[in-house]
């Protein structure tokens, strides 16, 4: 059944993402898991799955990070269904989620690793980790082309502020000769594995294009991590 929605803003938050917030139009929540998505029904019809970056837990309004490619006609079509006054989502669906505690055990590590807007489902699993006050370890592996590419962090610093557990490793794949960027540079799956040793216990969650998700779980098996302990909603819309 679908779901009819006010956007209540469409604004950019980088040079080419834009934060969207959906309000049911009924005023009635939607009940979803971090980490899953929803779609948005377009004029054409057709329905285009994205991320949702809100808390689970603060489902009266949904928070979506889309990438604006104007030269895409894919692209064209989302924002100008965005401009509609009342558009129709799909309800949250996906199998790539926060699964409940006691299925990860407290010495577990969760290894997060998002490119670009896949940052969005990365964010929603972490308001729900923080909000269970997880003790595990978290690392959170973020890559993007170019640094002023790495939006939305506000919620990233404080939560480094205030959780000791919780690791940050921003990489950048594009820095150039003339960046000032002095963290990590080259590609997300070698940051991971120049970090760990092992994946022995690890959760793995990973978000990212087709490509880039297989690249990366390619990469770590190699380096002994089981295929099992990863999680993509790739696995279920672009199996190989």
């Amino acid at each position: 059944m679908h779901i009819p929605c006010r956007v209540a803003s469409c604004t950019p938050i980088s040079v080419s993402v834009y934060r969207v917030i959906l309000v049911p139009v009924n005023g009635q929540p939607i009940p979803f898991r971090a980490g899953q998505h929803l779609q948005i029904q377009l004029l054409s019809g057709e329905f285009c799955p994205f991320s949702i970056a809100s808390s689970p837990r603060d489902n009266r309004t949904i928070e979506l990070h889309i990438l604006n490619v104007p030269e895409q006609e894919s692209s064209r079509q989302v924002f100008e269904t965005l401009k509609q006054p009342t558009i129709m989502v799909d309800p949250p669906q996906g199998d790539c989620y926060l699964p409940d505690t006691p299925v990860i055990k407290d010495a577990s590590p969760l290894i997060l690793i998002a490119a670009g807007t896949g940052f969005a489902q990365m964010l929603s699993i972490l308001h729900e980790v923080f909000a269970r006050k997880m003790s595990n370890p978290i690392h959170l592996y973020r890559g993007e082309r170019k640094a002023e590419n790495l939006y939305s962090s506000e919620h990233i610093l404080a939560w480094l502020e205030e959780h000791s557990n919780f690791h940050y490793i921003p990489v950048i794949s594009e820095a150039g000769k003339d960046s000032d960027w002095q963290g990590r540079q080259g590609l997300l799956h070698d940051a991971v594995c120049e970090d760990f040793d092992n994946f022995e216990g690890a959760q793995v969650f990973i978000s990212g294009s087709p490509a880039m998700v297989y690249a990366t779980l390619d990469v770590m098996v190699d380096h002994g991590l089981d295929e099992s302990q990863v999680h993509s909603d790739t696995f279920s819309y672009a199996p190989r």
